[in-house]
């Protein structure tokens, strides 16, 4: 139903981002990707974890900070593009801690150090798993979970469910929360922080949630859709009774 959703999004004129918690890769690889589908859109709809944590950073700590970054070249390049320092693990303001298939222990040794020494501890997103081909594979939150553990620091979170991905996707659209629709397939994610903020929900059964997780979930969306198709195919039948 990809396709369908951005033909709607055209032909309505409506303002639309891309949102991912996803810090890994760039907002023109994303772009690259989504041109691989047929889908052609550019940077300025894409707003990824990394961004917001570069925008955050730079609001409440300026660029001058030194970071020691624990994550994917797709974060390593927005801090860097904004123009913050990088540290080599001898000293940090700030430990900020992303996605990446390649941690070690030595530098999640360094960040553990780092934040005991006083370094403020920022996550880029929550998510415990990443969904790769053959399964679910640990996210960027079990690396923040190893990071609490062995400081009981909690980190402050950039990413979805928190406020502020979705308060800088909001500016970035100049919307307001009222006229804005979250779609996503996680519930506790996507969904919960769209509840949070009074943003209407739709959540889509093509990815991570299922119909069956909705009977227990304390987290209930405005919208229930088995794919992008459904959602687009109600919109114009809604729009035709109207």
């Amino acid at each position: 139903g990809l396709h369908d959703c951005f033909d709607l999004l055209q032909r309505q004129d409506w303002h639309y981002v891309l949102v991912t918690n996803h810090a890994s890769r760039t907002p023109a690889q994303y772009v690259e990707k989504r041109a691989g589908m047929g889908v052609i859109t550019d940077t300025s709809h894409v707003l990824i974890s990394a961004l917001a944590t570069a925008d955050y950073l730079a609001e409440i700590a300026g660029t001058n900070a030194l970071l020691y970054v624990v994550g994917a070249p797709g974060l390593y390049e927005a801090l860097q593009n904004r123009g913050f320092r990088l540290s080599n693990g001898e000293a940090a303001d700030y430990v900020v801690a992303g996605w990446t298939q390649h941690v070690t222990w030595e530098t999640l040794a360094t960040a553990t150090r780092l934040i005991h020494e006083g370094a403020g501890f920022i996550g880029t997103n929550p998510d415990r798993t990443y969904p790769a081909e053959d399964g679910l594979v640990p996210g960027a939150g079990a690396q923040l979970a190893f990071l609490e553990a062995a400081t009981d620091v909690h980190p402050t979170v950039v990413g979805k469910p928190e406020p502020i991905l979705y308060q800088q996707a909001l500016a970035h659209m100049g919307a307001q929360p009222q006229e804005t629709l979250v779609i996503g397939d996680r519930l506790n994610t996507d969904i919960v922080g769209g509840v949070r903020l009074g943003l209407p929900t739709a959540l889509m059964l093509s990815g991570i949630q299922k119909r069956e997780d909705l009977p227990a979930s304390p987290i209930h969306p405005d919208l229930v859709f088995e794919d992008l198709s459904a959602l687009v195919q109600t919109w114009i039948t809604l729009k035709r009774g109207s």
